[in-house]
C-alpha cells in the first residue's frame, strides 16, 4: 500500500462568511479518484462530504457550500473547499480516505471561526429613502426612514430616477463619514411576511419588470410568504428559515466587494455576496 496511515494537525482561523480551504493530502502523492474519500466534523456520523465512485455527497448543513476539486483528485489532493463559513461551522474536521472499508489515511483539521458582527456595527451609518426613485406603489414615512405598500397609485412624475413598475426605493447614506473599509446599517422588518432588501448599484435600470440578481446589480436577500428565505442569486440560494430576522443588518465591504446580510438579533450571519457573484 502506497499510502501510511497518519494523523495530521491543523488549525485555521477565518472571519464569519469567507470561504476557506481545509488541506489534505496523501504522501508521497498518488491517485484516489478510484476511492472513497470523506469528510466529516466531530464524529463520523456528522457528514460534511463524501466522494464515492465519481460523485459526490453533500452533509445536510453543508449544501450548496462544500466543493472538492476533482481535477486534483489525480495528485492525491483531497482538500474541501467551504463556502460562506458560519459560526456553527467551527469544529474539528476529519478528512479519511477508504480502501474496501478500510481507512489508510486520516487527518484533523481545527477550523475556528470568528464573528466580526460587533466590529462591523461599529461603521453604523443612517439611511434615508431616496423621494425622488420611489415607486408609486410605495408611501415612505416623513422621516424618510420607513417604507409600506398601498393599494392605491400615487399621482408621481415619470421620471429618469423612479421605478415604474417593480416596487422599489433607494436609500441614500447619511452624512457620517463612511470608512474606506465599508459601513452597516440595519433594516427592521419585524413579522412582515414578504420583502425584498438589499443592495444596489446607482446605474440600475428602473424601467419595468426588473430580475434582482448580482447581474443585474441587485444583491437582495428575500422573504417571501413567511417561511421562503433566500438569496436571490442566479439561480436563487434557498436559506435556513428556521430562523426568520426581524431586524437585518446589513454589511457593504468595500475591499472585499462583499455584501453581507445579518440576523442582528441572533448575531449571526445569513449570508455573503462575494465579490465574484
Amino acid at each position: 500500500m502506497f499510502y501510511s496511515r497518519v494523523v495530521l494537525s491543523g488549525f485555521l482561523e477565518v472571519p464569519e462568511g469567507d470561504d476557506v480551504v481545509l488541506p489534505c493530502k496523501t504522501h508521497p502523492e498518488r491517485s484516489v479518484a478510484a476511492l472513497e474519500v470523506r469528510w466529516f466534523r466531530q464524529t463520523h456520523n456528522d457528514l460534511v462530504c463524501q466522494y464515492n465512485n465519481g460523485k459526490d455527497t453533500e452533509g445536510p448543513d453543508h449544501q450548496g457550500r462544500v466543493k472538492l476539486f476533482h481535477q486534483e483528485l489525480e495528485r492525491g489532493n483531497v482538500s474541501l473547499q467551504l463556502s460562506n463559513t458560519r459560526l456553527s461551522d467551527t469544529g474539528v474536521y476529519t478528512c479519511q480516505i477508504n480502501s474496501k472499508r478500510k481507512t489508510i489515511l486520516e487527518s484533523h483539521v481545527k477550523l475556528e471561526i470568528k464573528s466580526y458582527f460587533l466590529k462591523r456595527c461599529q461603521s453604523r451609518v443612517t439611511v434615508t429613502l431616496d423621494m425622488k426613485s420611489i415607486n408609486p406603489y410605495l408611501i415612505v414615512s416623513q422621516n424618510g426612514r420607513a417604507v409600506r405598500w398601498t393599494e392605491e397609485k400615487q399621482k408621481l412624475p415619470d421620471t429618469p430616477e423612479r421605478f415604474d413598475e417593480y416596487p422599489c426605493v433607494l436609500g441614500v447614506l447619511g452624512n457620517k463619514t463612511v470608512t474606506s473599509r465599508g459601513c452597516y446599517w440595519e433594516v427592521k422588518v419585524g413579522s412582515k411576511r414578504s420583502w425584498e432588501l438589499g443592495v444596489a448599484r446607482a446605474s440600475v435600470c428602473r424601467k419595468g419588470q426588473l430580475t434582482l440578481s448580482p447581474e443585474t446589480g441587485f444583491w437582495v436577500l428575500s422573504l417571501w410568504d413567511g417561511r421562503r428565505l433566500k438569496a436571490l442569486t442566479d439561480p436563487e440560494t434557498t436559506l435556513d428559515s428556521n430562523t426568520i430576522p426581524s431586524r437585518v443588518g446589513v454589511y457593504l465591504d468595500y475591499e472585499k466587494m462583499q455584501v453581507s446580510f445579518y440576523n442582528a438579533e441572533a448575531v449571526s450571519l445569513i449570508y455573503s455576496f462575494k465579490g465574484e457573484d
